[in-house]
């Protein structure tokens, strides 16, 4: 009952607005749409800019061989030019991964771990790449864990 004469009264309200809106003329006024400004990039003047100092690099591929009976858990290096550390995938046994970088001529120690399978630290270790002129081969050697490690340089 209170349902219909909800309907009922809407009903009646609406018919009402429309009969008042009978005859009448409604114009809509148009506003014109504003153009957008073309945006203008703020830029400094060329004396302000400080520029990056260039660094001089070179073309450096490092790989890693691991020739031990164990899956090293993960490699982890530490970038030449920021100083942050970075990780690298696992390597399993008898495998390898290459690293390609563009190596700061200046920077002469190249510095990195290996992680155990449990994510824990197990060897950290620095490598003179100065003699490196293309590419640098770490290989880890051992039985059950890193015995040795051998660096070739071309």
């Amino acid at each position: 009952m209170k349902k219909t004469m909800f309907t009922t009264t809407i009903a009646v309200l609406l018919s009402a607005v429309l009969l008042m809106g009978c005859g009448k003329e409604v114009t809509v006024e148009k506003k014109p749409t504003p153009k957008p400004e073309p945006q203008v990039e703020a830029t400094e003047p060329e004396e302000t800019k400080e520029e990056e100092p260039q660094v001089e690099t070179r073309s450096l591929t490092i790989t890693f061989v691991n020739e031990c009976q164990v899956d090293i858990g993960m490699l982890s290096v530490i970038d030449p030019v920021t100083g942050e550390q970075a990780q690298v995938d696992p390597i399993p046994a008898g495998e390898s991964i290459s690293l390609d970088a563009a190596w700061p001529v200046d920077v002469t120690k190249f510095n990195w771990a290996i992680y155990n399978q449990a994510g824990e630290l197990y060897m950290e270790c620095e490598t003179d790449i100065s003699v490196a002129k293309t590419a640098a081969t770490i290989t880890l050697v051992g039985e059950d864990e890193v015995e040795e490690l051998r660096e070739e340089y071309e």
